[in-house]
């Protein structure tokens, strides 16, 4: 219960605008790295413990689907969001620099939902990808439910490999 609560009080504190973003918009502005085999070496040369089973799985989808990477070279947490991120944010993506996680949050939900935001964020920083309108997909701006996310996992990554290769 004490999970839902903190989910919930995330998605009503924050305004239209931010839509409680689980990340920020890819920035096209900044050129990302090149790509390369979609190992968890390239992704980043720099893991948090915590994720590394995440980026492992997310290395042998990618690959299983053919789809190369961008590096990202940090991957890690913060106690705290960047404060020009505005509210809602649990996650985000700087293309080519780094992907951070808030540590509060992180530490309350389940594995499932830890592996939604680490896939979220690379789809971000190691695929290139923005977000998406379409409810049930890991590339919203709302973080998947975890019930959908159980479910129906291996179309949902499937889903958002195709998307890469588009």
């Amino acid at each position: 219960m004490k999970r839902f609560l903190l989910l919930i009080s995330l998605l009503v504190g924050c305004g239209a605008e931010q839509a409680c973003q689980s990340v920020g918009k890819v920035d096209r502005r900044i050129p990302l790295p090149p790509r390369g085999d979609c190992t968890p070496e390239q992704i980043s040369l720099r893991i948090h413990s915590k994720v590394e089973y995440a980026i492992e799985l997310f290395s042998q989808d990618a690959l299983h689907h053919q789809v190369p990477c961008y590096r990202t070279p940090l991957i890690g947490f913060l106690p705290k969001m960047p404060d020009e991120l505005g509210s809602g944010v649990i996650g985000y993506c700087s293309p080519g620099s780094e992907i951070r996680f808030l540590a509060p949050f992180w530490n309350e939900v389940s594995a499932t939902t830890r592996l939604v935001l680490v896939y979220h964020e690379l789809g971000h920083c190691a695929l290139g990808l923005d977000h998406t309108d379409g409810e049930h997909d890991i590339m919203n701006t709302y973080l998947l439910d975890e019930r959908t996310a159980d479910s129906r996992w291996n179309e949902l990554v499937t889903k958002m490999m195709k998307r890469v290769q588009q």
